[in-house]
């Protein structure tokens, strides 16, 4: 893929569609550690770190959202 031959909205898309792509991948990832491990056993530390990436991607799509309004503002980012 060619990514400079994308426009702005498609390359801002793309960004949202990755860090979805993480954020759901993580989530599975911590399900089947959850049904592998029982919910007894879970650990506090692998909790943190699923809630760390959702903000992570949370914010991630904050900034590509703010970045298209500014673009459909002034056309620039």
């Amino acid at each position: 893929m060619n990514l400079k031959a994308l426009s702005i909205t498609d390359l801002l898309n793309l960004m949202q569609d990755v860090a979805s792509e993480i954020f759901e991948q993580s989530q599975n990832d911590f399900r089947e550690r959850l049904v592998k491990n029982r919910i007894g056993k879970v650990d506090v530390q692998e909790v943190a770190i699923a809630r760390d990436i959702q903000l992570a991607v949370d914010e991630l799509n904050n900034k590509i959202d703010a970045a298209r309004e500014l673009f459909k503002e002034t056309g620039k980012i």
